[in-house]
């Protein structure tokens, strides 16, 4: 399974090259299953509109020829901008947060790899997790590892952060 960060660095990376250097949101629609088979990748931008920018990323098998007519899967829309985004007005000096409900987390590797979503150690990393009517608060660690000071946020962190939103979905009835 591919992560979710590595969406968040394509969208980033897609908006350096353009002008919208700012992820303003990023939905995730079908997860990208990686195997052997060769893909080919498509991530196409709308025209600039009130200075945001709409990315979809989708893949297909490998087409033979320029004019095959396999099917794309759309697995991420996101909405750059060039314009920085504010701070969000969330209040954190009390953790966790008043009035958020804990999510149980005791489980949620096994429960994600019953469903097809199995991590390795270095991206299982929520330990905690909490929700209000409008957020998803997480307590996240990442385990040793020699390379995290190569990142300024480190893949793994960013993608346990995700893993609060696919508990939630498998709990919805």
């Amino acid at each position: 399974l591919l992560p979710g960060t590595a969406f968040v660095d394509l969208a980033l990376h897609t908006g350096h090259h353009t002008g919208h250097p700012h992820l303003e949101e990023l939905t995730l629609h079908t997860p990208l299953l990686l195997n052997s088979s060769p893909l080919d990748l498509q991530a196409t931008l709308t025209p600039p509109h009130d200075g945001r920018r709409t990315l979809t990323i989708r893949t297909r098998a490998h087409a033979a020829t320029p004019d095959d007519t396999t099917p794309w899967t759309t697995h991420a829309t996101a909405t750059l901008t060039n314009t920085t985004p504010a701070d969000p007005q969330v209040d954190l000096t009390v953790w966790p947060p008043a009035n958020a409900t804990a999510i149980d987390v005791d489980d949620a590797y096994p429960l994600l790899t019953e469903h097809g979503y199995t991590y390795g150690p270095t991206f299982q990393g929520l330990t905690a997790a909490w929700h209000d009517n409008h957020h998803t608060y997480a307590d996240i660690t990442l385990p040793e590892a020699p390379e995290a000071d190569a990142f300024d946020i480190h893949p793994a962190l960013l993608d346990a952060a995700l893993h609060t939103i696919a508990l939630q979905a498998l709990d919805t009835p």
